[in-house]
């Protein structure tokens, strides 16, 4: 029981250690610009804010990484929430005019609605990378950009007020699969801030239903029905406040999609699916138990919590797991 009790507080404050990362404030503020999209509409930082959104850099001469990050960030045009948009910001501004960014945003099947592709004055756009993203930037050689330009590879997640939030690794497949749950969290945020901690609420409440559930099975052991019955009460309480929360925060949030690719993602999904199956049994087995312990009918009790307590350890451990899981 020791090494299962460490294992799920190792889970929560390892959670709670990155969610704290995640929600870190904001790394400086986006300055004002204005410059013009693929269609050939100024747009200016105002008109961003109040939105969630990412940025990136390219320009469409280059023969280095640009291909690879905006084919990466066109992954996730159906991935981040509805409302929140992508900007890819040209560093070659003099060559990349609108016409020019239009083909490469079709050609990349960048949706208009959800995309920006912007340039504007060689100036504005270094001064932009430098003191507003304070990103590096050299121009290299104006003949030959696509070997010399040198630019960053970070993507840069900016929340509704316009204040830098992330920078991510373009260059690294797996951050950048985390770009859509960081945005969905600066999205509820803007829109529901009260719910942006019941995931870590959630873990906990999980944490404690399982350490209560293995306490009250040790002190039945002992013999011990007065400290049993608290334990478990206690437990069925605390699921209980975890099934409302969950509720709360998901009605909020809605579903939360998991970033994790290969192997890994099979396990959690095995887990998830196991865990939401079997969570639906326990309001039943857990009101079954207490009710046969309430009226005293202890030979029921029995064979009913021999199938509850298993389940309903495992669906307590497993939610400390999904959360590491997802908000890791």
């Amino acid at each position: 029981m020791k090494k299962l009790f460490s294992i799920l507080l190792y889970l929560v404050f390892a959670g709670t250690a990155r969610s704290a990362a995640q929600d870190q404030a904001a790394l400086g503020e986006v300055s004002q610009f204005a410059l013009i999209d693929q269609k050939g509409t100024l747009v200016q930082k105002k008109d961003l804010l109040g939105k969630v959104w990412v940025a990136n850099f390219i320009f469409t001469r280059c023969e280095g990484p640009c291909p690879v990050l905006t084919s990466r960030l066109a992954a996730l045009q159906d991935k981040i929430p509805s409302d929140a948009l992508m900007v890819s910001f040209s560093v070659d501004p003099e060559f990349d005019s609108p016409p020019v960014l239009d083909y490469y945003a079709k050609d990349h099947g960048a949706k208009s609605d959800r995309w920006l592709f912007l340039t504007g004055s060689p100036k504005g756009v270094s001064q932009l990378l430098a003191n507003g993203f304070r990103l590096a930037f050299d121009a290299g050689d104006a003949e030959n950009p696509g070997t010399t330009l040198i630019h960053s590879t970070k993507f840069v997640i900016v929340d509704a007020n316009g204040k830098i939030r992330r920078y991510v690794d373009g260059e690294n497949p797996e951050d950048v699969r985390k770009i859509p749950l960081a945005m969905k969290q600066l999205t509820l945020e803007r829109d529901a801030p009260w719910a942006v901690k019941l995931p870590l609420v959630n873990a906990g409440l999980n944490f404690t239903s399982a350490v209560l559930l293995l306490l009250g099975y040790q002190l039945i052991r002992a013999r011990k029905v007065t400290g049993h019955r608290i334990c478990m009460g206690g437990a069925f309480l605390v699921s209980i406040i975890f099934l409302i929360s969950y509720v709360a925060y998901h009605h909020a949030a809605g579903s939360v999609g998991y970033g994790g690719e290969g192997w890994i993602r099979k396990v959690y999904f095995a887990i998830l699916i196991s865990h939401s199956l079997l969570a639906a049994l326990i309001v039943p087995l857990a009101s079954t138990t207490l009710y046969f312990a309430m009226k005293n009918n202890f030979d029921r009790h029995k064979k009913i919590a021999r199938w509850t307590l298993p389940i309903w350890l495992y669906v307590s451990v497993t939610g400390v797991v999904i959360y590491a899981m997802l908000y890791r």
